[in-house]
């Protein structure tokens, strides 16, 4: 059979629409079921983009990180100077000051110990009578020394005339008190007597610590306690 167009046109002869118009209506009825399919996948598509959206915006994590650079650590700026001290002014308290060795010695020196009273030797051993300064108590070594010391130099007649003691003798209160009643009571009317004034003594031994006799081994003698002396000579 030959279908050629100039044959079809004489076989099946077009009636009410033209020929030309019915492909024409099945092209867009072709056209309309394509659009009526590719508008469910569009919507679909357009919510699960919807979906995705959303959950990015919910879960911030799940997308991508934006990658930080590390910053350097900041480095410390020195201090600020302080101002200068006002310079120091002298102590005038008069306080000393600390020694090198770290012990800080006190402002003032504490008052040294009151002596003990005069004895009643020694307010009755005036310089009417004697010249007898009191001197310190002796100690040592071992039993030797004493307490209530003189240092006599001098015998005060009572004529106010001096018998000097050469050398001072030391020796405890109580015996330079008797040896000046001696001088004065005795030795000395007893050269006016003889037409003759008694003007010095000599003094041969006082205080000494040493033994009896001077011996090494023997018992202290009573020069050790300050209470002997020896004349030599008047």
């Amino acid at each position: 059979m030959n279908f050629s167009a100039g044959k079809a046109s004489r076989k099946w002869p077009c009636a009410g629409l033209a020929c030309g118009e019915r492909p024409m209506v099945t092209v867009a009825a072709v056209v309309l079921m394509l659009c009526a399919q590719a508008a469910p996948a569009a919507a679909a598509r357009k919510s699960v983009a919807g979906s995705q959206g959303v959950g990015s915006k919910l879960s911030p994590e799940r997308g991508p990180k934006l990658s930080r650079t590390a910053l350097p650590a900041p480095v410390p700026l020195p201090k600020a100077r302080p101002a200068d001290a006002p310079a120091a002014e002298p102590d005038k308290s008069g306080a000393r000051k600390q020694t090198p060795g770290g012990t800080e010695k006190p402002a003032e020196q504490a008052a040294p110990a009151a002596p003990p009273p005069p004895s009643v030797c020694r307010l009755a051993l005036t310089d009417e009578i004697a010249i007898a300064p009191s001197i310190p108590d002796i100690h040592g070594p071992g039993d030797c020394g004493g307490e209530d010391l003189v240092r006599l130099e001098a015998v005060v007649l009572p004529d106010k005339h001096l018998v000097s003691v050469k050398p001072a003798a030391i020796l405890r209160c109580p015996m330079a008190s008797a040896l000046a009643q001696w001088i004065r009571t005795d030795i000395a009317p007893l050269a006016a007597s003889l037409g003759s004034v008694i003007s010095d003594l000599d003094n041969f031994d006082s205080f000494e610590c040493r033994g009896l006799n001077r011996m090494v081994s023997g018992r202290l003698s009573e020069h050790g306690r300050a209470k002997a002396h020896h004349v030599r000579a008047l």
